[in-house]
C-alpha cells in the first residue's frame, strides 16, 4: 500500500504539469450516425430526422450530449482494459489499476451555436489527484472552443482507477412521484454502436468475458456518456424550445445491458429539473443528476 502511495504521489505531480490538445471538426455525418442509434432505442413520439448540413440543427444536437463524439482519446496505449492509459496512473510505464469507472461529471455548455464543419478545440488538463483507501480519483477539466476561440462547452469529469473487483451491494432505493419518465433497454449491440461512435474500446461496455473473469462484473455495463446523452436528448424533446445551460451529475451503480431501465425527471423549478435513471421494480437507482436551462 505504501509503494502504491508513492507511486500515485509521484504521477500525479507529474500529470498535473501536462496538458492534451486534441482538435476535431463538427460533422452531420457522425451526428447523424447517432441519431440512428437513438431512434433505433427510444419510441417513435420521440423520432428525430436525420440533419442536413444547413438546417441549424447540428449545433443544438451538440449541446444534447454528441459532443462526446469529438475530441476523443487516441488509443495510442491502451491499458489491460480496453481504455487508453494517456490519463491513468502509471509507474515507469506500468499501470498501478486494473480497472477504471467514470464516477460523476458536470458539463456546461457555451450559448455559441456552433454548425457544420466548425473546427473544435479541447484542451484537456488534470485538476486533482486523490487517494481514498486503496482507490484513486482523478478529475480532469475540459475546455473546448472554436477556432475564434468561441467557448463551446466546459466538462469536468471524475473517474476512479481501483484493483478492487465489483462487489453488489443489495440496495433498494425510494422513489419520489416523477414529474416524466421514459423505458429504455438497451442491447449488447446498441453498446457496441455507441463505443464505435465514441472511439471507445474500454471492455466494460463490450466485452462479457473480461467483465466476468476480470472485473466481476456480471455483464457488459452501459456507458456513463451514453446515459448522459440520453437524458440530455430526452429534455430536448420534452423542452424544444428551452436551452439547457449545464448538467451535473453521478453514476451510482452499474446498469447493465439487456436491463430496462427508466429516465426520469422532477422539475425542481422553471429552470431546473433533478433527473434520474432507475429501476423501480428492482429500487436500483443507477445516475442521479441535475439539469439547468439557460434563463431567456
Amino acid at each position: 500500500m505504501e509503494i502504491l502511495g508513492k507511486n500515485v504521489a509521484e504521477w500525479g505531480i507529474a500529470i498535473k504539469q501536462k496538458q492534451w490538445f486534441i482538435p476535431d471538426t463538427l460533422s452531420v455525418g457522425l451526428s447523424n450516425h447517432l441519431i440512428d442509434l437513438l431512434n433505433k432505442v427510444l419510441p417513435e413520439n420521440l423520432y428525430q430526422p436525420r440533419l442536413e448540413i444547413d438546417d441549424g440543427m447540428l449545433g443544438v444536437m451538440y449541446g444534447n450530449g454528441f459532443h462526446f463524439l469529438y475530441n476523443n482519446q487516441a488509443n495510442n496505449n491502451l491499458g489491460s482494459d480496453g481504455y487508453d492509459n494517456y490519463q491513468a496512473p502509471t509507474s515507469q510505464g506500468n499501470q498501478l489499476y486494473s480497472r477504471r469507472l467514470w464516477v460523476k461529471g458536470s458539463i456546461n455548455f457555451g450559448a455559441n451555436i456552433v454548425r457544420a464543419s466548425d473546427q473544435l478545440n479541447c484542451i484537456e488538463k488534470i485538476d486533482s489527484v486523490r487517494r481514498l483507501g486503496l482507490s484513486t480519483f482523478v478529475n480532469i477539466n475540459r475546455d473546448v472552443t472554436t477556432s475564434t476561440n468561441a467557448s463551446v462547452l466546459k466538462e469536468a469529469r471524475t473517474l476512479l482507477y481501483t484493483n478492487e473487483p465489483y462487489e453488489f451491494k443489495p440496495m433498494r432505493h425510494s422513489f419520489p412521484n416523477f414529474t416524466f419518465t421514459q423505458e429504455v433497454k438497451l442491447t449488447s449491440s446498441d453498446l457496441l454502436k455507441y463505443s464505435m461512435l465514441t472511439y471507445n474500446m474500454h471492455k466494460i461496455h463490450i466485452d462479457k468475458e473480461h467483465c466476468e473473469t476480470v472485473e466481476n462484473l456480471p455483464n457488459v455495463i452501459v456507458h456513463g456518456p451514453f446515459m448522459v446523452t440520453l437524458l440530455l436528448y430526452w429534455f430536448r424533446k420534452l423542452y424544444p424550445e428551452a436551452s439547457i445551460e449545464s448538467i451535473n451529475y453521478k453514476n451510482l451503480e452499474p446498469c447493465f445491458v439487456d436491463e430496462s431501465f427508466t429516465l426520469a425527471s422532477v422539475q425542481k423549478s422553471e429552470y431546473e429539473h433533478n433527473v434520474s435513471i432507475v429501476n423501480v421494480q428492482l429500487g436500483k437507482k443507477y445516475f442521479d443528476g441535475v439539469i439547468k436551462f439557460r434563463q431567456m
